[in-house]
């Protein structure tokens, strides 16, 4: 279930930084997120980990990071994930291109 944690995450940070770098709202919305969501239980320490995976991403590119979080995620969690995307995207004009290009790798009709 890590794998599909760390996919969902790395899926909400790429759409949180579709307008830059990660500010200090975004962190706490995937804080949030995560601290709702069942995938994330076991973490004792979820700041830690929501910044750890921030740094993950930025050094293995949103494009690839992206491409890999959608290839490794389960098909239950698709839609789960463009949820979370749709919470990060703070612009619509922007947002769009990122959430065509998520639906597209998710596989998840329109």
């Amino acid at each position: 279930m890590r794998a599909d944690a760390d996919a969902l995450m790395t899926i909400a940070i790429v759409a949180g930084t579709t307008e830059g770098g990660m500010g200090i709202q975004q962190l706490m919305r995937l804080q949030t997120l995560a601290r709702h969501s069942p995938e994330f239980r076991q973490l004792h320490d979820i700041s830690t980990y929501v910044c750890i995976m921030v740094g993950k991403t930025a050094r293995e590119g949103k494009a690839a990071a992206l491409r890999r979080s959608t290839a490794t995620l389960t098909p239950g969690l698709r839609e789960k994930a463009y949820a979370w995307a749709l919470t990060m995207i703070s612009s619509e004009k922007t947002g769009n291109t990122f959430l065509n290009t998520l639906r597209r790798q998710l596989k998840i009709r329109h």
